[in-house]
């Protein structure tokens, strides 16, 4: 059940490397190098899941997910971070991410992770269909 990933990701070889394991995986991926630009993306496009790095040029990862949660297709979000630092990953989950993993990425782990998440989100969103 692949969907449409908006990835934002600062480092262009991370971003890269991920977008490809994504499309790969039947995604497609946006990719974005910056808060700003991942505000624009959402703006524009309507996101399944939302992928950004915790520290951002320009905005916050928090800042993303709070902004993410607010669109009109409330898209799930997971934070991916080389430096964990408690209290960014923690506001940014306490914004509403629904996932957190640590660089080097296990990429079997995020794929896993994304699949539950878009599983779980399509049984919600049929059952909500069904009963209207």
């Amino acid at each position: 059940m692949p969907g449409i990933i908006l990835l934002t990701e600062p480092e262009q070889a991370v971003r890269e490397s991920i977008g490809t394991v994504l499309n790969d995986e039947g995604y497609q991926c946006v990719c974005v190098p910056d808060g700003e630009s991942a505000i624009a993306a959402l703006n524009e496009h309507q996101f399944d899941l939302v992928i950004t790095e915790v520290q951002l040029p320009c905005l916050s990862g928090a800042e993303v997910v709070a902004k993410a949660i607010n669109v009109p297709s409330h898209p799930l979000v997971v934070l991916i971070t080389t430096y964990p630092h408690i209290d960014d990953a923690y506001d940014a989950m306490k914004r509403g991410a629904s996932s957190f993993h640590l660089k080097p990425l296990d990429f079997v782990s995020v794929l896993r992770s994304i699949d539950k998440l878009l599983s779980a989100r399509h049984v919600a969103d049929s059952t909500i269909h069904e009963k209207h």
